[in-house]
């Protein structure tokens, strides 16, 4: 029967469907890959084939099972036996055309290299679920390309059955007409990297997914360095879901020698004496703004006094805020009543700064001190536009809330712009976020999960630390990584530079999503950290087309080319062209210059 069964599929193969015939096994053939001698041009690496086969019991005593064998082509060779290397450099040496000479052209034989899946009955399973080859097919078996529907039931899997998990965001990219889903739960409890050059299509692939998890309501904090997440907010299905948020540097959150590498980092370097200062200068500081912040009353005191005793009215203008102008503004008036010998300014600057006898208030400590607050400014500017690159980059947006867990809402995707920002600012940043709403999720004082989107994650967590903000980001990432699913936290790192990120995390990622990749250093790392990526799928990265992606991991049942899908969003970078902005601002201008 099954004989009978499989002629006529090969007749049908070969008259009424000549398409599906793909070849007849050849050679050697084992129950992890096999060659198919190849009708022309009629496969390309990565396609999916089967082939049926009886596989008999052991004991003889029991019918032959009728299988699918389901193969991936991983190699095509081609060769022409008539044609040797030897009159290839004759007709080189004199500049002879093929055609010209007796040669055969014709006999090719083309052979291909093919990878076992797996095996299912002949009839085929709801789920999609393969079984391990335990023995080979037979050569002169032949092979044929599968209905699109069974490919797409066995590259999906059961996630047919559980639609509520399935993300569907890309097509096989030999066979567009056959969609491709993931598991959504893979990627938010088991983390995913998305790992590509600059331009191969990295933030358009999490822009995809985005839209996918956003679709099921899921909370999303994104970490946005420059912008390529800005456009969610105007995809009509999700306009109201997104919130974006403009970040603001929390100088009085960190430690004091955090600060002070922030100055520096800034350009300014501080005297050893200004360093030797700082800390006790800044805990007075910390303490002056923590009153003003529980206390209006005490806001308007201490911001009215500090106003007129510097004789600045900006302070009374613009209020007295936790940043780097309120500390020089404060550091300014112990050095002006130091070296006033101000014993009523000392005695009100001791009582606001927390009863601190060891502020440094004599004249010869004061005259010492005397640069440092212009020193602070200058750096206070820098970091002042920087905000304002942010909050520009943010578009409509609203300050980052100082509850942090406020960022992880049901049916919300928070979008935190960090653009302008050096990247250690940025890890800063990322890092008392992402650290909140970790501990609230491990004290059970956040209700919901939630999935961090880390764009540029080799700043996040970079694989060398150079200052205490990459050690501290590094530190936060790798706990999420590897401790994040009991407590409902996933990653999605994106990186063009995956062998700048933390192996650690890296490898902690159970699903990735690869896309072209020129950099050896890059391609030799992937091979390495990623147990999932076969070596022949590994040849194929510097090849890739913009767009298309391996995928590998828990997110799919095996690992398949594919073309992803386009998102509806947009990101801040995807500009019109520069060209095209030229003349429409000549246009624009009155005098056409």
């Amino acid at each position: 029967m099954a004989q009978t069964d499989l002629r006529q599929r090969v007749r049908g193969a070969t008259t009424d469907n000549t398409d599906s015939f793909v070849g007849t096994l050849v050679g050697e053939s084992t129950s992890r890959e096999f060659r198919l001698a190849v009708a022309h041009e009629s496969i390309r690496e990565q396609d999916i084939i089967a082939v049926d086969a009886n596989l008999r019991s052991p004991d003889g005593e029991r019918e032959p099972e009728q299988i699918r064998v389901w193969a991936k082509v991983m190699r095509i060779e081609r060769i022409n036996p008539l044609f040797p290397t030897e009159a290839g450099h004759e007709l080189a040496a004199t500049r002879t055309h093929p055609l010209d000479t007796v040669l055969s052209l014709s006999r090719e034989m083309v052979t291909a290299v093919c990878q076992v899946l797996g095996t299912e009955p002949l009839a085929g399973t709801k789920d999609g679920r393969l079984d391990h080859l335990r023995y080979p097919a037979q050569p002169a078996s032949t092979a044929y390309r599968p209905e699109s529907a069974d490919i797409e039931r066995i590259v999906v899997g059961d996630l047919g059955e559980r639609a509520g998990r399935a993300l569907d965001i890309a097509t096989l990219a030999n066979r567009p007409e056959v969609d491709v889903s993931v598991d959504g739960h893979a990627i938010v409890t088991r983390h995913l990297a998305i790992l590509a050059m600059t331009g191969a299509g990295k933030s358009w692939t999490a822009r995809r997914i985005i839209e996918e998890l956003a679709a099921k309501h899921y909370p999303i904090v994104i970490f946005d360095p420059h912008g390529d997440y800005s456009g969610l907010a105007d995809v009509p299905s999700l306009g109201r879901k997104v919130r974006r948020y403009h970040a603001q540097f929390p100088i009085f959150e960190q430690e004091a020698e955090t600060v002070v590498t922030v100055v520096e980092s800034l350009g300014w370097a501080l005297a050893k004496t200004h360093r030797e200062r700082f800390d006790e200068l800044f805990a007075g500081a910390r303490d002056f703004i923590r009153a003003i912040e529980q206390s209006d009353q005490e806001r308007r005191t201490r911001t009215t006094w500090l106003s007129e005793y510097l004789g600045n009215q900006e302070i009374q203008r613009y209020g007295v805020k936790p940043n780097l102008f309120f500390l020089a503004d404060f550091i300014q008036a112990l050095v002006q009543a130091g070296q006033r010998d101000d014993d009523h300014a000392k005695g009100q600057l001791i009582e606001w700064a927390g009863h601190r006898d060891q502020l440094p208030l004599s004249k010869t400590v004061a005259g010492w001190l005397q640069g440092l607050p212009n020193n602070l400014r200058r750096a206070a500017r820098r970091l002042r536009q920087m905000e304002e690159i942010s909050k520009r980059v943010a578009g409509k947006s609203d300050p980052l809330p100082n509850d942090r867990t406020a960022l992880v809402q049901y049916d919300q995707i928070s979008v935190v712009a960090l653009a302008g920002y050096q990247s250690d600012f940025q890890a800063t940043i990322y890092s008392l976020i992402a650290d909140a709403i970790f501990s609230a999720r491990v004290s059970n004082d956040l209700r919901f999960p939630v999935l961090f989107v880390l764009e540029e994650a080799h700043n996040f967590a970079p694989a060398r630390a150079n200052t205490a903000a990459d050690q501290h980001a590094i530190a936060t990432t790798k706990q999420i990584a590897q401790e994040g699913r009991k407590f409902g936290v996933g990653l999605v790192l994106i990186s063009q530079r995956p062998s700048r990120l933390d192996e650690t995390t890296l490898s902690q990622c159970n699903s990735y999503i690869i896309m072209r990749m020129a950099n050896p250093a890059d391609q030799n790392y992937v091979r390495r950290v990623i147990e999932t990526l076969g070596e022949e799928e590994s040849h194929l990265l510097p090849d890739l087309d913009v767009g298309e992606a391996l995928l590998s991991g828990q997110l799919i049942n095996f690992p398949v080319l594919v073309r992803m899908k386009e998102p509806l969003s947009k990101g801040e970078r995807e500009e019109e062209d520069a060209f095209v902005v030229l003349d429409k601002a000549r246009r624009a201008s009155p005098h056409g210059r």
